[in-house]
């Protein structure tokens, strides 16, 4: 027996369906930002897209064309693989670094890695349109946020902070690679 929240809408499993096609969905609705989600296939990011909250299933995924953006006002559960050109979370949570792929985090909440978390630049693009930046604290414990041509901006005006209580740390290592640059950062 599945036990769903009112406002669930879940994902037919399926590959290679698009966000916005309401056949990719069981209630044939595309989700909108009150919808709890549900991906149980291999879901396509078409359009920029806002969830109440999103849970991703074992062996699936949700994965853009187009770099196309996902914001989740709620909680994510990633047991399956992310990969958007922008994430935003609004919410405190943890975040698993091994099953996401990003070019831009925005973290309005407190973020906690449970691995190490890669921000990549995308192959063709002007670094100037990438960057990694929030209002929220980000803790990384043992892990590392490694930013690959990705300018890091953290607005002091917004009181964010990428923070370790372990041996995580900030590295910025630049388009070619050649350079790599590690932060000293907040230890609590």
């Amino acid at each position: 027996m599945v036990i769903s929240l009112p406002g669930t809408i879940e994902s037919k499993n399926c590959t290679d369906c698009l966000w916005s096609d309401p056949d990719t969905w069981e209630s044939d609705v595309v989700p909108g930002e009150n919808n709890h989600v549900v991906v149980n296939g291999k879901v396509i990011l078409d359009v920029n897209a806002t969830t109440l909250d999103l849970k991703i299933n074992s062996s699936k995924s949700l994965e853009t064309i187009n770099n196309k953006s996902l914001t989740i006002k709620g909680f994510f559960e990633n047991e399956g693989f992310l990969n958007v050109s922008g994430l935003e979370l609004q919410k405190s949570q943890s975040l698993d670094g091994s099953k996401v792929s990003l070019q831009s985090l925005s973290a309005y909440g407190n973020i906690t890695l449970t691995s190490h978390l890669e921000v990549l630049r995308p192959e063709v693009s002007n670094t100037d349109n990438v960057y990694l930046y929030g209002s929220g604290t980000i803790t990384l414990g043992n892990y590392d946020l490694t930013c690959h041509g990705v300018y890091i901006n953290l607005p002091a005006q917004q009181r964010s902070r990428v923070i370790t209580n372990g041996t995580g740390a900030l590295k910025f290592k630049v388009p070619a690679g050649s350079v790599n640059k590690e932060f000293v950062i907040g230890r609590i």
